[in-house]
């Protein structure tokens, strides 16, 4: 996910670290199962810092807001469908069969729908549009 934390201008801070990194991704992910949970208006900072058993304040290091968040979670998830798309493409050169290839493509679709993340910002592409930016 090394292209979401450079096109990410949302984030105060850009991790340079695994660690950190991996905290913005863990902070990411506390937000997504929050934003399903109770939904994007209802959520707060501190339910999702809570979520990601860290302090509140290790959250405003990388984030200024919850808005934020969810457009750091939107292009991390643009990052991850645009691989989903690459996967897919590349069973189409794998020499299956059509039930094969189908077969295949649908189980990466639902591994894909399977993360909060990708839940998340389905739902709010369709009850709230204009939250997206990208």
């Amino acid at each position: 996910m090394s292209n979401f934390f450079s096109q990410a201008s949302s984030l105060r801070r850009v991790p340079k670290q695994a660690r950190s990194k991996q905290r913005v991704n863990d902070l990411l992910d506390a937000a997504a199962e929050v934003f399903l949970e109770v939904g994007y208006s209802e959520a707060t900072t501190h339910m999702i810092a809570e979520n990601a058993n860290t302090a509140v304040g290790s959250l405003y290091q990388f984030f200024a807001d919850k808005q934020a968040m969810f457009q750091a979670l939107e292009l991390r998830h643009i990052e991850r469908g645009q691989n989903l798309r690459t996967k897919i493409l590349a069973l189409g050169k794998a020499r299956l069969s059509l039930e094969e290839f189908i077969d295949q493509m649908v189980d990466r679709c639902v591994e894909f729908f399977e993360l909060p993340a990708s839940r998340a910002i389905f739902v709010q592409y369709f009850t709230n549009p204009s939250l997206l930016q990208h």
